[in-house]
């Protein structure tokens, strides 16, 4: 009887390293018949946190939507290709750690229910160098429930009029979130009750590039009305985002709310 056991033992041992290698050929070759699956370089533009979306939870822990997801992905990273277009990936399929500017090259193996492949997974990812950001700065996304907070700049500034998420540079002496409260503070007179981090984007404009952090926020109150550096101030729900021109500096930003299901109804 033992060595009945032994003997299918070793069956399905030597059954399951048949399938792992007939897979890894398989993927091969799957990704030699795609010129998506080709390898492929390009910038880290984000690293964006996703437990919102496989969850269905708000990050400040006040509403929870029913879900049947699993929940184990929780970042994926946003690569620039040197031909223009987006990638997005799972952290669980890089090894080392990866930072915004990082400049890498990798092999894409697409999943096969993603449009033209650029949600999915790399293998083989090398950072092959690094363009550090000009300067760094903070923004919140502040919550009322399932409404999003936007500000409006004021006619004097860069991009008069279009909107934004409140926020500022960091000072040498702070770090985001501490920035980011001061900020707050400063510009609307709010303060914060939760924070919690969101995302790290790259913006890059004509003349200069830098880091832009973002965090959760649920302020201590929703009454803020506009002060000196916005023209206008506005509680929206997410459907509405498409409505109000941002600045460019908001795009990766404005692309990651759109997939966070907590905000929607």
């Amino acid at each position: 009887m033992d060595i009945f056991f032994l003997i299918l033992l070793c069956v399905i041992l030597v059954a399951c390293a048949c399938a792992i290698i007939w897979k890894g050929e398989l993927l091969k070759k799957f990704a030699d018949r795609f010129p998506s699956a080709q390898v492929q370089s390009g910038k880290v533009t984000a690293l964006q946190r996703y437990e919102s979306i496989i969850t269905g939870s708000d990050p400040l822990g006040d509403m929870v939507t029913p879900c049947f997801y699993p929940c184990w992905i929780c970042e994926i990273i946003d690569v620039t290709l040197d031909n223009g277009k987006r990638f997005m990936m799972y952290r669980g399929t890089v090894k080392e750690p990866l930072k915004i500017g990082d400049l890498i090259k990798f092999r894409i193996y697409p999943r096969l229910f993603c449009d033209e492949t650029w949600l999915g997974e790399a293998f083989d990812v090398e950072v092959i160098g690094h363009e550090n950001p000009l300067s760094h700065a903070a923004v919140g996304i502040l919550l009322d429930g399932k409404n999003i907070f936007i500000a409006q700049r004021a006619k004097n500034q860069s991009f008069p009029l279009h909107w934004e998420f409140p926020g500022g540079k960091i000072r040498n002496d702070e770090n985001a979130g501490q920035a980011l409260e001061r900020r707050l503070e400063e510009e609307l007179g709010v303060k914060l009750h939760k924070m919690t981090f969101f995302m790290d984007a790259l913006c890059e404009t004509a003349d200069k590039t830098y880091l832009l952090s973002a965090f959760w926020v649920k302020p201590e109150t929703t009454e803020i009305p506009p002060k000196q550096d916005h023209n206008d101030t506005r509680w929206i729900r997410i459907s509405e985002l498409d409505s109000y021109q941002f600045t460019p500096a908001d795009a990766l930003i404005l692309e990651a709310l759109k997939l966070q299901r907590f905000l929607y109804d």
